[in-house]
């Protein structure tokens, strides 16, 4: 019953998200080098690390929403 439940977590779906999840990380963390980040109003100068995983987690939400939705 035991192994039942570990292949029923690790499905090809979880696999892939994991897969790519790891490949952002990675992209990431070898992206420390500053940039500047133009708002509306102001200029902030962050690492790119920052920014790659912001826009990672903003897409992950944006996914998590609107997968109901066809």
């Amino acid at each position: 019953m035991h192994m039942e439940k570990v292949k029923s977590f690790f499905t090809a779906k979880r696999i892939l998200v994991l897969l790519i999840l790891l490949l952002i990380v990675i992209f990431a963390v070898l992206n420390f080098s500053p940039v500047r980040v133009n708002m509306l109003f102001f200029n902030i100068d962050i690492p790119m690390f920052y920014g790659i995983i912001a826009v990672g987690l903003i897409g992950f939400v944006c996914g998590y929403v609107m997968r109901g939705r066809k």
